[in-house]
């Protein structure tokens, strides 16, 4: 049996060169947009804002519960009548019902802002009171094990969290609101202070431009 070699000669390398032809393929370069958090932070920073963000948020689910409790098919009202019995007749159901709508429509349009989250507060408290008002339904067996419903009370801090910043932010903004410019004392020069009469200034200037006046005469 005859073994013929058989000799392999290797393939040259394709090395690509560099030349100075702006045409090149490896000079042309695609830019790729990248984006990240920070580049949709600033697309959206000048449409919406975070206090914006923040009370249509809220809004939507103030009017969402409202509008669910105003037709009687919240489920929430069978944790009303454990805790609150009183709260659950109709005529006062109905009145938190409409509250509930007025708060979302006022946060959703973004008037009375600081008013309109102290009353989203003070009613977030309320509800978040149920904790200590009726603690076996929040918890069970004990603390800190919580129910269905605790769970569903217990989330209401990151609502109340929410209505407490706007109520920051909107007092803060009435702080920085700038006051009423007052009209500033005119300032006569040295001129106009020699002619001007006694009368145009204060008692106690007055009379030193009198007696002034008295000794240039002389």
């Amino acid at each position: 049996m005859v073994t013929k070699h058989v000799m392999i000669r290797p393939q040259p390398l394709q090395i690509p060169v560099l030349d100075n032809n702006p045409q090149s393929n490896l000079e042309r370069t695609t830019t790729v947009p990248v984006f990240n958090g920070d580049s949709l932070a600033r697309v959206l920073r000048p449409l919406i804002s975070p206090q914006r963000m923040l009370g249509w948020s809220l809004g939507i689910v103030y009017l969402w519960f409202g509008a669910l409790k105003l037709a009687h098919l919240s489920p929430v009202l069978e944790l009303i009548r454990r805790t609150s019995p009183l709260l659950a007749t109709a005529p006062f159901y109905n009145v938190l019902a409409l509250s509930e709508l007025v708060l979302g429509a006022m946060l959703l349009a973004g008037v009375w802002k600081r008013w309109t989250a102290a009353s989203a507060v003070m009613h977030l408290i309320g509800t978040f009171s149920v904790v200590f008002s009726s603690p076996q339904t929040a918890f069970r067996p004990a603390f800190p094990i919580l129910t269905m419903e605790g769970e569903f009370v217990v989330k209401n801090l990151v609502l109340l969290a929410a209505a407490g910043t706007l109520w920051l932010l909107a007092g803060e903004r009435v702080a920085h609101r700038p006051s009423p410019a007052l009209p500033r004392p005119s300032i006569l020069s040295e001129r106009e202070a020699m002619t001007a009469p006694a009368e145009n200034f204060p008692p106690s200037i007055s009379e030193v431009k009198k007696h002034a006046d008295h000794a240039a005469q002389a």
